[in-house]
């Protein structure tokens, strides 16, 4: 930025000492002192080329041009030594632009890369400060309530209890909370998978007894019970009742 603000200035002052001179010869004596500017390159070039052209004129003729008459023998050479000047003037000041031009392309993407890191140091600090502040407080509520969500998941369960909806899942935990009281390992469903779905964890783990909790069961105190084992489905009720139907199942035979 400062190169191409010396670069304007010296131009500038160039523009006004040609503007004002009546011969080259002042001009050129500026020329030494603004060595920023292309125009004093392209000036120079041209200057020197009328030069040459009048020592050679001269030469010919075998005698000095006349006063205030020189011969200009070729303006077609004096066009092509300013072009000449003019391209290796551009490549002068092109000479850094490949640079700027990449730091520009590259500079959006370095900046978002500093926004990505600083997002992943953010989410870092959350999930070992703020993040643990809230869940830390919950979890020890639920261990000192008993709640299934703060007990340890056990790999394999006999008894599992599927929520049909959302709407039931307060009650399998109720019901879950109420079968390990009385003694028996079981589990339920704290991802809301489909019932289908659940099924089929439900055998993956090894359940041998599943308990759909649907609205109607829910609101009317019963439960659908499916015996995995034997291939038996009956309705009890969520009563003291249940936990002693299920230690039984549990314990008989397989017929």
């Amino acid at each position: 930025h400062w190169s191409f603000r010396k670069v304007e200035q010296h131009t500038k002052r160039f523009g006004e000492v040609f503007r004002r001179s009546s011969k080259f010869s002042e001009v050129q004596a500026v020329c030494p002192s603004l060595p920023e500017s292309p125009l004093v390159g392209v000036f120079q070039a041209g200057y020197a080329e009328m030069n040459a052209q009048f020592r050679v004129t001269g030469a010919q003729a075998g005698t000095a041009a006349p006063a205030g008459k020189p011969i200009l023998k070729s303006l077609d050479a004096v066009d092509r030594a300013l072009i000449r000047a003019a391209t290796a003037e551009s490549a002068k000041l092109e000479h850094h632009l490949t640079f700027l031009a990449t730091t520009a392309s590259a500079a959006p993407f370095i900046g978002l890369f500093g926004t990505v890191w600083g997002i992943m140091i953010a989410f870092q600090r959350i999930g070992a400060t703020g993040f643990a502040i809230g869940v830390t407080p919950t979890l020890l509520a639920l261990e000192q309530q008993g709640h299934p969500a703060a007990t340890p998941r056990e790999p394999n369960v006999p008894i599992f209890v599927a929520p049909v909806t959302d709407g039931e899942r307060m009650a399998a935990f109720q019901l879950v909370d109420t079968l390990r009281a009385a003694g028996l390992r079981a589990d339920t469903d704290f991802e809301g998978k489909s019932l289908r779905a659940l099924f089929k964890a439900a055998d993956k783990r090894g359940v041998e007894l599943m308990l759909v909790l649907g609205p109607e069961e829910a609101a009317a105190g019963r439960v659908k019970l499916k015996d995995l084992r034997r291939g038996e489905e009956l309705e009890l009720p969520t009563d003291g009742a249940l936990a002693d139907v299920l230690r039984q199942r549990l314990e008989a035979t397989e017929p």
